[in-house]
């Protein structure tokens, strides 16, 4: 059975020692550039190099995230930046963007990669070709399936799996949603989270969190190398919480004892965090609409009881459970929600339980939420409040009569060894001498430091006097060795990057149309004569059902599922196919670049690539892809049209949406691939315009 590491979230300071002291074997972690929650708190440099020491010293990894998308005029900010990193000690950077992946690996090729989930890796094909370009971890899709997690597994590549925590609602990577609305862009750390915003028809694009606890034996079993905890922007109470909670279950599971979950621990998670209710998102299956988080986006908190009554500022409140003073409680009604803080409770009997101060509108029958628990919240911080997470090491300590005291120790991890004496002569005892288990006793006192003693050795001769504060001094210099020199054994010298120049090869200046089929083809051109000459661009099985159709085909930049097995199963008769068109094909996933252009066909790189520099299109071209077009981070309605701003695994009972600004958006949902695809409600852009555009570079419109 492979132990998998669990990984835990931290947003600063306070979260990254609550994640160590609850037992997180690694912790993930933002610097001040390019990272995909620059919301958070985040580390400054020398902030970072104290983390990461701090997690070293205790045995616990430190993983920096720089998984953003990079343009050209940044990447040499981000290569130089990676460097900083490499020479702090960090034991792996978690990567996007395969450009700046590319020269990480050619300038640093002892840092370990980890390729983030907003790559969009989903299957076999995405995690053996991110092994060949250097990554040793793949954090694939949050949507897959438990046989697709296990199959991912089943390679010599780390598989890193999500266990709790938010879900996107689109595969990350490839929102444009938040850009879109508001220009914050989510592939550049400045998601605003519009997938949380009221829509006509609620909260449809909100999902609950994952929680994975009641299917840890299965996730163990399909052998994913580390358990990540989601939770960046949360609280140093969340991490802790989480943390120790996961810890507890991978460890039963491992012991070979019986699974049994408390519903003790179910009810914290809840408590620290919840959209109503949790669920184990794709990995036992499609969660239909149990997916979404309902009513509301935020915490929900715990149910305590129902309003009975209510009078001047105090509500009688019938309780399942009982809150104390300091709890943050909402009262949830038709008319919205009101929040309070207990400051008052007067027990009335019959369950009955009188609270205050109450402002707003409250009525009976509402129901009353704890959302934050403060006898909760102060168990929590008092878990790390005095850090008390060690390494083991081994303690050799010799006190030969007339020679000097010698301490030894040994990091029972890393073998790194130190070795200190005092210079003084060891004496004879004129009283009391000192004995192993006196000796043994000062040496153990390793009080706040991050070492504890697991195995003491001690040569002494027998009748010889040591003063407890001679031990002491002598301890003191050994541990301080031990901490300066296993701190420093993890760093790394500094480098000098090198970037090497590209020639990035660009497609032929004209127009396209890209559509979802061949009728929003023909209903797009019908709408707009002036691009009846645009060449159509159009699904592969589109293609190949209309094979009069002078069009490029596609696939989608998802094809997990369905469309994956399909290529799989028929991949000669499509590459015939395509051999007898040879129109070539857009490829926007990792996944299939390489056995298409293996077989013979032109490949082109298409959207979901995500190129936003050169030297990713160096990479896809590696691939074999005859170039890339552009991600569509710059991408805009007046010039691309109704571009994708979402692709998600749900199925929404909808054509459309309409936003609390009045926007409109297309949805439609493919049935063979079982994906939504949600887009601008645009007009076709201004046929003059593009046509102009088109004369000088690679247009494409999406319809």
């Amino acid at each position: 059975m492979k132990i998998p590491e669990l990984l835990a979230p931290a947003g600063g300071k306070e979260q990254y020692i609550a994640a160590v002291e609850n037992g997180a074997d690694a912790v993930y972690a933002g610097g001040h550039l390019f990272n995909a929650r620059m919301k958070a708190d985040n580390f400054r440099p020398d902030e970072l190099k104290e983390m990461i020491d701090y997690g070293h010293l205790r045995n616990v990894k430190t993983y920096i995230a720089l998984n953003t998308l990079i343009d050209d005029n940044s990447i040499d900010r981000a290569v130089s930046y990676a460097g900083e990193l490499y020479s702090a000690g960090a034991d792996a950077l978690i990567i996007q963007d395969l450009g700046l992946g590319r020269l990480i690996h050619e300038n640093y090729p002892d840092l370990p990669l980890h390729l983030s989930t907003q790559a969009t890796v989903y299957n076999i094909e995405g995690v053996r070709r991110a092994a060949a370009l250097g990554y040793e971890r793949v954090v694939p899709a949050r949507e897959l399936s438990l046989d697709e997690i296990r199959e991912c597994c089943a390679s010599d590549t780390e598989i890193e799996i999500f266990v709790h925590g938010a879900l996107c609602m689109c595969y990350s990577g490839q929102c444009q949603l938040s850009r879109y609305i508001g220009g914050r862009s989510g592939n550049r750390g400045a998601c605003a989270q519009p997938c949380r915003l009221p829509y006509s028809s609620g909260y449809p694009l909100s999902p609950k969190d994952i929680c994975t606890l009641d299917i840890i034996p299965q996730l163990v079993d399909a052998g994913a190398a580390s358990f990540k905890i989601e939770g960046r922007m949360k609280s140093p109470q969340y991490v802790a919480a989480v943390t120790s909670i996961y810890r507890k279950y991978i460890d039963m599971t491992l012991s070979g004892d019986r699974y049994r979950i408390d519903e003790k621990d179910r009810e914290t998670l809840l408590q620290v965090f919840n959209r109503g209710g949790f669920m184990t998102g794709y990995a036992s299956g499609d969660p239909g609409s149990a997916l979404l988080s309902g009513s509301s986006p935020k915490n929900m908190g715990v149910y305590i009881g129902e309003v009975r009554k209510y009078n001047r500022g105090l509500i009688d409140v019938c309780c399942t459970a009982k809150p104390d003073m300091g709890d943050v409680l909402e009262i949830n009604s038709e008319n919205g929600r009101e929040t309070m803080t207990l400051t008052y409770m007067k027990q009335l009997g019959s369950g009955l339980i009188r609270m205050g101060d109450i402002r707003g509108h409250v009525h009976p029958g509402d129901s009353v939420y704890r959302i934050v628990s403060k006898s909760l919240s102060e168990k929590m911080l008092s878990s790390f409040a005095r850090p008390s997470k060690k390494a083991g090491i081994s303690v050799t300590l010799t006190a030969l009569e007339g020679d000097t005291l010698r301490l030894t120790a040994v990091d029972d991890l890393t073998g790194i060894s130190v070795y200190v004496e005092d210079g003084l002569p060891v004496e004879k005892a004129k009283s009391k001498a000192a004995d192993e288990e006196y000796i043994a006793g000062q040496l153990k006192k390793t009080g706040d430091t991050p070492f504890e003693i697991t195995e003491c050795t001690i040569s002494a001769d027998e009748g010889v006097f040591l003063a407890a504060s001679r031990l002491n001094s002598a301890r003191r210099k050994l541990l301080d060795k031990l901490t300066q020199l296993k701190a420093e054994s993890f760093r790394r010298e500094e480098i000098t990057p090198k970037i090497m120049p590209f020639d990035e090869p660009k497609p032929s200046p004209g127009l396209e149309i890209c559509a979802e089929s061949l009728a929003s083809y023909l209903n797009a051109v019908s709408r707009a004569k002036q691009y009846e000459n645009a060449v159509p661009v159009l699904p592969l099985r589109e293609c190949m059902d209309n094979p009069d159709i002078d069009a490029v085909p596609y696939l989608p930049q998802v094809t997990k599922g369905a469309c994956d097995i399909w290529l799989r199963s028929d991949f000669d008769n499509i590459v015939s196919f395509l051999k007898k068109k040879d129109k070539g094909i857009y490829i926007g996933n990792i996944s299939w670049i390489r056995p298409f252009h293996e077989a013979g066909i032109t490949v082109f790189g298409d959207y979901g690539l995500n190129r936003t520099n050169r030297f990713t299109s160096s990479v896809y071209i590696g691939e074999g892809a005859s170039y890339c077009i552009d991600s569509l981070e710059n991408a805009s309605s007046q010039t691309e049209g109704a571009f994708p701003l979402m692709i998600t695994e749900h199925e929404m009972n909808t054509d459309s949406l309409t936003d609390r600004m009045g926007l409109r958006y297309k949805v439609s949902f493919d049935s063979f691939s079982h994906k939504t695809t949600i887009r601008p409600d645009e007009k076709m852009p201004d046929p003059e315009r593009i046509i102009s555009l088109s004369k000088d570079r690679l247009v494409r419109i999406y319809v």
